[in-house]
């Protein structure tokens, strides 16, 4: 009998220290006596907010804050040289793009939503759209890749569409004789 009582106060002293220690007892230890008042609370409908449903084809690149194109997209380049990239970051409004690159890899990412979906990028730029932006492109390794330019404005990702580069080894492209 004994060792139940004991098992009871301390399952209560733990119970009451868990209170105490997450603030569940402050109102009850802190606060002024009030006086009682009875209210039983109108419980409100619950009213759904729309979101509009936006359907966006795999080429379609343009959002209520703006659009980005490839100018002159390449589709081949030689392993190990510089490639020169070029993309068209317009707005709606004046807008500042507070990160806009290349982004590139191995595996095509036809429906990216955010950066990070390509493992590999050029250099990133910032500033004030409508605008245009080059970057060098160097891939040392031949294969296929995929490659789009993307900008995020206005906290909207902006993506142009998907292009595949072709990358072949050095080695292998001819070089004209003399």
């Amino acid at each position: 009998m004994g060792a139940k009582i004991a098992f009871v106060l301390i399952v209560l002293g733990i119970v009451g220290f868990t209170l105490y220690r997450f603030g569940l007892l402050q109102n009850v230890l802190y606060q002024q006596p009030k006086q009682a008042i009875s209210v039983t609370p109108t419980p409100q409908p619950l009213i759904p907010k729309a979101n509009p449903i936006i359907e966006a084809t795999e080429e379609e690149t343009s959002t209520q804050s703006g659009s980005i194109i490839l100018i002159n997209p390449p589709q081949e380049a030689t392993a190990g040289q510089a490639l020169v990239l070029s993309w068209f970051v317009k707005s709606d409004s004046t807008a500042t793009a507070s990160s806009t690159a290349i982004r590139y890899g191995r595996i095509s990412q036809p429906h990216a939503k955010i950066s990070s979906d390509y493992p590999e990028k050029t250099t990133i730029y910032q500033g004030t759209v409508s605008a245009t932006f080059s970057a060098q492109l160097i891939i040392a390794l031949p294969g296929t890749y995929y490659y789009r330019a993307h900008a995020l404005v206005n906290n909207s990702n902006l993506w142009s569409p998907e292009n595949v580069l072709i990358v072949k080894d050095a080695s292998a492209v001819a070089t004209p004789s003399r």
